[in-house]
């Protein structure tokens, strides 16, 4: 893995950042041949601002779809949103124009295929994304952030999003444990499996503690690695959540996937200068019922669109939790369009 410093999201910043992670890694060339296609894979949680830090940020899409294209690779950028229309939130993100800056086309994960999965931990099998298959390289491309269901969301959990629109909702109604999510987190990784990782650690939400609303802080970094596992290993221990407080990192060291250790991975180049493994997040998953926060609440309803069990009714203009059925998946906080 390489952490290379990137101290803002200005265009020729990002770019060079990405360049020197991928140069101590042997280059494009190591991951791709000239002629090749690649599927970067983003987070397009919905139509977020880059400003937000929610979303992977478009300078970091667009420097990573150029850098592929000088090595000679076409690149393909898509997701499944998991609230709002494809195009709407690709452009609120800032990726309109990635076609006329890199030749990148975009792709809205709609239909799906089976696949199986051997020796499973939790799942015996996926639909993912159809053309999935039809890419020569899988490219994860992750926000690095808190999350108050699964502590943190990066390189691993980024591939639940291979899943297409609200197909995904079936696995938290059935796995509303941590664990268990995480379990079929590290399934869904074996059989997806991107050969490059490149994680926009950047500007980083985190939370002080588990499910609250935290803002954004300067982390500064891009990191580049062959392996997801490895990747949310390193970083997880940099924020200060820890590898063994990550649910899915826990499966994976049960079933011995490399990487999973972080003691275990190579930092190419070292870490940077400045950069500890410092705390500032929270280190296990929230626990009680969300709440609307009324100073925050738009009276958007995505909440009670979002929820996987109808546990959320909109009474006037606020939302109301109904305490039995609600799982604690947090996805309400996550896709919450007033979220701080």
């Amino acid at each position: 893995m390489a952490l290379v410093p990137c101290a803002s999201y200005e265009p020729a910043v990002v770019a060079a950042a990405i360049d020197e992670a991928l140069g101590r890694l042997d280059g494009v060339a190591a991951f791709a041949a000239a002629g090749q296609r690649a599927l970067l894979k983003i987070n397009l949680l919905g139509p977020r601002g880059a400003d937000e830090a929610v979303t992977t940020h478009p300078e970091v899409v667009l420097a990573l779809a150029a850098a592929l294209r000088r090595g000679g690779v076409e690149s393909v950028v898509g997701d499944s949103p998991g609230v709002g229309d494809f195009d709407h939130a690709a452009a609120v993100a800032g990726l309109r124009d990635l076609y006329a800056r890199t030749g990148a086309g975009l792709v809205d994960f709609r239909r799906a295929r089976r696949v199986r999965v051997p020796d499973a931990l939790r799942v015996d099998h996926f639909e993912v994304y159809e053309r999935l298959g039809a890419f020569d390289l899988l490219v994860d491309v992750p926000k690095l952030k808190s999350h108050a269901f699964q502590v943190m969301t990066c390189a691993v959990k980024n591939l639940f999003g291979l899943i297409p629109g609200r197909r995904k909702e079936a696995f938290h109604r059935l796995l509303p444990d941590p664990g268990t999510f995480g379990e079929m987190l590290i399934d869904l990784y074996r059989v997806t499996r991107p050969g490059l990782c490149v994680v926009d650690a950047v500007e980083v939400p985190l939370a002080e503690r588990p499910g609250a609303r935290g803002g954004k802080r300067r982390l500064g970094l891009v990191g580049v690695a062959d392996d997801a596992v490895a990747a949310d290993a390193v970083l997880a221990e940099i924020v200060g959540i820890g590898a063994a407080n990550v649910p899915a990192l826990r499966a994976a060291v049960r079933v011995g996937v490399p990487g999973a250790d972080p003691r275990a991975v190579e930092i190419v180049g070292g870490l940077p200068a400045g950069v500890g493994f410092v705390a500032g997040a929270a280190v296990a998953p929230a626990c009680g019922v969300p709440e609307c926060d009324d100073a925050l609440c738009t009276a958007c309803a995505t909440c009670a669109e979002v929820c996987p069990v109808d546990a959320i009714e909109m009474v006037d203009g606020r939302p109301r939790f109904d305490q039995a059925t609600c799982i604690r998946c947090y996805c309400c906080e996550e896709f919450c369009e007033g979220r701080a």
